[in-house]
């Protein structure tokens, strides 16, 4: 069974947030890391950089769960 449009809509719309919720968290958290360890910009570049790893992996797999008709994938991508 396909997804319909507006379900597709909404799933687009949760991949935009969980990016920008996952780079923020990342950024915020090295950047309080980086202050109180005095690193900068040590622990902000990782936490930005972890929010993306973490972002393209769930776009990985919403694709795939979306090419598969909504069906859920099991073990890693």
């Amino acid at each position: 069974m396909k997804a319909r449009s507006g379900e597709r809509w909404t799933v687009f719309v949760n991949i935009g947030l969980t990016f920008t919720i996952a780079v923020l968290l990342g950024f915020f958290a090295g950047r309080w890391l980086d202050q109180k360890w005095h690193t900068q910009p040590l622990f902000t570049l990782v936490g930005v950089f972890w929010g993306l790893g973490g972002s393209f992996w769930y776009l990985v797999r919403k694709v795939r769960e979306l090419e598969n008709g909504g069906k859920k994938e099991k073990g890693p991508p």
